[in-house]
């Protein structure tokens, strides 16, 4: 593991001295993620309870910009406005962001913060919208701390602050494929994701076709479902399984080998679902569409001999993943087939994606 070292002293005088309260502003786009193996289960600070690996999206990402000025006297630290709308509860959780950063950086308390945001995605989509928002944050203030050293901060720093407000938010910040979580990889570790490396050219630019079976809120949030496994009865197995599951992707996504990629992946939603149903309390977050869709898809696999397979957070929604070189072949069974099952027929096409960007706000 590659340890992750605090910000220096020397460091944050720098940025003091470089500062002088002058206004300094970032933007960035940042996307989503879909976890191939899924994280559900942590401890302490946002510590997984097993590795995750996942896909970096496209189309489905967060703008923000963030603006810097000196901090004053009954000013709030931090305004926060989504869509144009001020949101104070999503400022208090920024706020406990950056009060857990500022026991590293306490040259954050002398700066105020203002920033704006907005999705390219309907909030109630089943897209995590808290991994995009977080890595967003985070790549913006890394962006901004840059700039009064000259230099940007590392990768790995800004998936840890990204970590610190959403789990999933650290591997949204790498691309094309990210890994979180100790494991085998070089590098691996709980405190920040890193690029899946060797990747085979067949699952690059790999599409996800996101079927939106309801837009209705989540019945449990992420925060209390991965509260559930802290005494869930199947807790240890299920850790033991999911870094055996991220070593053999891993592997299989190495040599290219969809066959193997599709039941190992489609386990992986499924199982994710047991976990919520085998749960005290108990919850089921599937709908009778998204098992008529998981139906269908696996007909059309075996009529056809085409490699779609899906996925699933902890919603209803469903993600169909497919090489992007049967995009033709496969998006008019999608289109045809699987949207009127669903009341609204309402689907994000987006594919695989690099991370960060650079933007302007507007």
């Amino acid at each position: 593991m590659m340890p992750l070292k605090s910000i220096s002293t020397d460091q944050q005088e720098i940025w003091a001295k470089n500062w002088q309260g002058q206004r300094l502003q970032s933007c960035y786009q940042v996307p989503s993620n879909i976890a191939l193996v899924k994280y559900w289960g942590k401890v302490g600070p946002q510590i997984p309870g097993n590795p995750s690996l996942s896909m970096t999206l496209e189309e489905c990402h967060t703008l923000t910009q963030m603006v810097v000025m000196p901090r004053q006297e009954g000013v709030p630290w931090v305004e926060f406005f989504f869509d144009d709308r001020p949101q104070e509860s999503f400022a208090k959780k920024i706020e406990k962001w950056l009060t857990e950063l500022s026991l590293d950086i306490p040259f954050l308390t002398k700066m105020s913060f203002s920033i704006k945001s907005r999705n390219s995605f309907p909030h109630s989509a089943g897209i995590a919208s808290s991994a995009s928002g977080m890595g967003a944050l985070s790549a913006c203030l890394g962006d901004i701390l840059g700039q009064l050293h000259g230099e940007k901060m590392p990768l790995p720093i800004v998936s840890h602050w990204a970590r610190l407000g959403s789990g999933s938010a650290s591997r949204s910040v790498m691309g094309p494929f990210a890994w979180w979580g100790e494991g085998s990889l070089d590098n691996s570790n709980n405190q920040y994701a890193i690029v899946a490396p060797k990747v085979h050219e067949s699952f690059m630019g790999m599409h996800d076709s996101i079927v939106m079976v309801s837009q209705s809120e989540k019945k449990v949030s992420s925060t209390q479902g991965h509260a559930l496994m802290d005494h869930h009865p199947y807790k240890d197995v299920r850790y033991q399984q999911a870094s055996a599951n991220c070593e053999r992707l891993y592997s299989i996504m190495k040599a290219g080998d969809w066959d193997a990629f599709i039941p190992l992946v489609e386990k992986e939603a499924l199982e994710l679902h047991g976990l919520m149903m085998n749960s005290d309390p108990s919850f089921i977050l599937m709908e009778g569409t998204s098992l008529d869709i998981i139906h269908q898809v696996r007909n059309f696999r075996a009529d056809t001999g085409l490699p779609l397979t899906f996925t699933m957070d902890a919603g209803p929604n469903v993600h169909l993943l497919y090489p992007k070189e049967y995009y033709r072949k496969i998006r008019p069974f999608i289109d045809n087939e699987i949207l009127p099952l669903t009341e609204e027929q309402n689907c994000i096409h987006d594919y695989m994606g690099m991370g960060p960007v650079v933007k302007e706000w507007h």
